[in-house]
C-alpha cells in the first residue's frame, strides 16, 4: 500500500512539473534526482519482501478457507 500511494503521490507532482515546465517552455528530461532513486529502490525492496512473506504464507490460508467452509456448512440449520 505504500508503494501505491508514493507511486500515486510522484506521479501527481510529475505531472503538475511538466505542465509548470510546458509553460515556461523548458524541459529538464526524464532524469530523477538521488533520493528520489533511492526511494524508488526502498519501495520496490519493500513490495518484493512483501511479496515473498505473502507467499511463505499461502498454504495457510488455503487451510483456513477449507476449514472456515466446512464449519459453515456444519452450522446449516438442514445439513446444507
Amino acid at each position: 500500500m505504500v508503494a501505491i500511494a508514493y507511486g500515486v503521490a510522484r506521479a501527481a507532482v510529475t505531472a503538475a512539473n511538466s505542465k509548470s515546465e510546458a509553460a515556461k517552455g523548458t524541459s529538464k528530461g526524464a532524469s530523477k534526482g538521488f533520493f528520489a532513486r533511492v526511494l524508488d529502490a526502498m519501495i520496490a525492496a519493500r513490495a518484493r519482501q512483501a511479496a515473498i512473506e505473502l507467499n511463505s504464507y499461502r498454504h495457510l490460508q488455503r487451510a483456513y478457507e477449507r476449514q472456515t467452509l466446512a464449519s459453515k456448512r456444519d452450522a446449516l440449520p438442514f445439513g446444507g
